[in-house]
């Protein structure tokens, strides 16, 4: 009896190992790389007011268009900070509603989450909260602001998530990284940079909404800045 359950222990051991063997190591952005993203945001809202108020000189036909690209670089600052802020999936952003964000309770819900069920994910980041609601007081101006939707595009539907990824691509091309930005990138930043900081794997699987463990484990590698890090505080 002993030696079968330790045979079924180490089979599962081994299982294990080896489905955390053919996970690949996420790719993660810096800090520095977050914020060139949504300096690429920045940039083109300001550029974007610039021409608008040159052509409201002339009483040009584009001020409509002009407006409209103002409207979604806002929004698009909005989204980077969110994501990078909660780790939030794209699908997960998408479907949110206005009812959906609680900024007295710092906390969002999560709409029919990977496993069906709403659930609510903390946001504490006074960045994050400002630059959403800058968005709302834009979205409010926006004439086509017809939905529900917290996010919406140029025609006032719900966001679509090939739209955040095509936007995300884009904004990552201009901001000069090489590697490939896409919105899951955000999500393995967030755990990256949140279990560094806490160092506790079960708390970073339930800021993650893992149902297994195994899920959150990639997270646990160990980069060479790291290494140095520990020099240095090792003073070694």
């Amino acid at each position: 009896m002993i030696i079968r359950r330790v045979k079924s222990l180490y089979k599962g051991a081994f299982r294990m190992k080896r489905q955390i063997k053919r996970q690949r190591t996420p790719v993660v952005l810096t800090r520095e790389e977050i914020e060139k993203l949504i300096e690429v945001g920045a940039g083109l809202e300001e550029l974007y007011k610039k021409k608008l108020k040159e052509e409201k000189l002339k009483d040009s036909k584009y001020l409509s268009y002009l407006k409209n690209n103002i409207f979604l670089a806002i929004r698009n600052q909005a989204i980077i900070r969110l994501l990078f802020s909660t780790g939030i999936r794209n699908n997960e952003a998408c479907n949110l509603n206005d009812e959906d964000i609680y900024p007295e309770e710092n906390r969002i819900k999560i709409r029919q989450g990977k496993r069906g069920n709403d659930e609510y994910q903390p946001l504490t980041k006074p960045e994050t909260w400002k630059e959403l609601k800058r968005y709302l007081r834009a979205r409010k101006t926006f004439k086509h602001n017809i939905s529900g939707s917290l996010f919406i595009g140029k025609s006032g539907e719900r966001i679509k998530p090939r739209t955040m990824q095509r936007f995300i691509k884009e904004y990552g091309k201009q901001a000069g990284i090489t590697k490939k930005v896409y919105p899951h990138i955000f999500r393995h930043t967030f755990a990256t940079e949140y279990l560094r900081t806490t160092r506790d794997l079960k708390l970073t699987q339930v800021a993650l909404r893992h149902k297994n463990i195994n899920s959150t484990i990639i997270y646990t590698y160990v980069s060479k800045d790291d290494v140095a890090n520990g020099l240095n505080k090792a003073d070694l």
